[in-house]
């Protein structure tokens, strides 16, 4: 990351002022994919962020992605922006506006528990943009948001997040905002919740309890996990009265110097009956920059999720390195709304978002 700091400027213009701090962070990918993209495919980005400490204890600050989006030009029409955000914070308290998170970022959801619930002003298609505010009492946090985009407004949400003698708790409150109010369709709605969360360790088990309501349906979720040296076990099950099966799942995960193995198996996703996912994956680090990571993913549910796959991922060293993937649907697997190929398949490990077909891809930070 390169920086430029204006201290001489802030101290010839404005005496006594904090200097202010702009930072610029790039990155840049070049690509070929004989499925999804036809061929070669390319994008680049730069990241500005400022900041500047006022006076009064206050610290302002904003950020903006550019982005040069994949064409068949480089002209200027093809630069978008993105992700743009602007902050008021002291030590205590913080204002938000723009493409941020929402109050339910703050809450611990159990597995499958967040239905009907939207962390991220992204997860609303005509209104992108919103408003947080954050204030701290000791141990007890209280976030508030709305979705506010022009003269959309809605989307309110409410939440508490604390901990006391080793266990944590929380509250979440999302106001109802149903399609034909200010929302015009349905994933912009919003049914009127009431949540809490509660989490600790007992006897070795790490457990994580939700129970409330969500459009007038009961809910409660329980996730519990145990470690037991290298192994670590899973399970969920959540209970809603909209809901025609109760999901629940069980997974076990490995991990030990550079061999990192994960199973689950998650029966009726959805609430729909019988339908289920699983998944087996490994991913293994050479110790030379090369780490390989293999899986599959299969089931009932008709997700872009249904895939076997293998990535070799190698590090060049300075931000940069080399990507070569193969993904394989399987008969189950079925293109989301809108696609026209498979070109978001998340891994069970890694944390890859690969196409379907063969890739070589490289990747650049700077």
């Amino acid at each position: 990351m390169k920086k430029i700091l204006l201290a001489s400027v802030a101290l010839t213009a404005f005496a006594g002022a904090a200097a202010a701090e702009v930072s610029f962070k790039g990155d840049a990918q070049l690509g070929y994919n004989d499925d999804v993209e036809n061929g070669f495919y390319w994008d680049a980005g730069l990241t500005i962020a400022m900041s500047q400490e006022l006076d009064n204890g206050l610290t302002v600050a904003a950020s903006l992605d550019v982005d040069l989006d994949n064409g068949t030009t480089l002209a200027l029409g093809d630069v978008a922006t993105s992700d743009f955000v602007v902050t008021v914070s002291s030590d205590v308290a913080s204002l938000t506006f723009g493409d941020v998170l929402t109050a339910a970022s703050t809450f611990a959801f159990v597995s499958e528990g967040d239905g009907s619930i939207n962390d991220e002003t992204s997860d609303y298609t005509a209104a992108d943009l919103g408003i947080m505010g954050k204030v701290s009492f000791g141990d007890v946090t209280i976030t508030a948001s709305e979705i506010v985009s022009g003269d959309v407004e809605g989307g309110v949400q409410v939440a508490v997040a604390g901990s006391a003698g080793g266990f944590n708790y929380g509250v979440l409150y999302q106001e109802e905002n149903l399609a034909g109010s200010a929302f015009a369709t349905q994933s912009e709605a919003t049914a009127e919740a009431f949540l809490v969360s509660f989490g600790g360790t007992f006897g070795g088990v790490d457990v994580t309890v939700n129970a409330g309501e969500v459009a007038s349906n009961s809910r409660f979720g329980v996730d519990l996990s145990y470690a037991m040296g290298d192994v670590t076990l899973g399970a969920f099950y959540l209970s809603d009265d909209a809901l025609t099966e109760d999901p629940m799942g069980v997974s076990v995960a490995y991990a030990s110097g550079p061999l990192s193995a994960k199973a689950y198996y998650k029966d009726n996703l959805g609430g729909l009956n019988g339908a289920d996912e699983y998944s087996v994956a490994f991913a293994y680090d050479m110790g030379n920059g090369l780490v390989l990571n293999a899986g599959t993913i299969s089931g009932d549910v008709a997700t872009d999720d249904a895939f076997n796959y293998f990535v070799a991922d190698y590090a060049l060293g300075g931000g940069a390195s080399f990507l070569v993937s193969y993904a394989d649907a399987n008969d189950n697997a079925t293109l989301g709304t809108g696609q026209t190929a498979f070109d978001d398949i998340d891994t069970t490990l890694g944390g890859y978002e690969l196409m379907s077909g063969l890739t070589a891809e490289l990747n650049f930070a700077f």
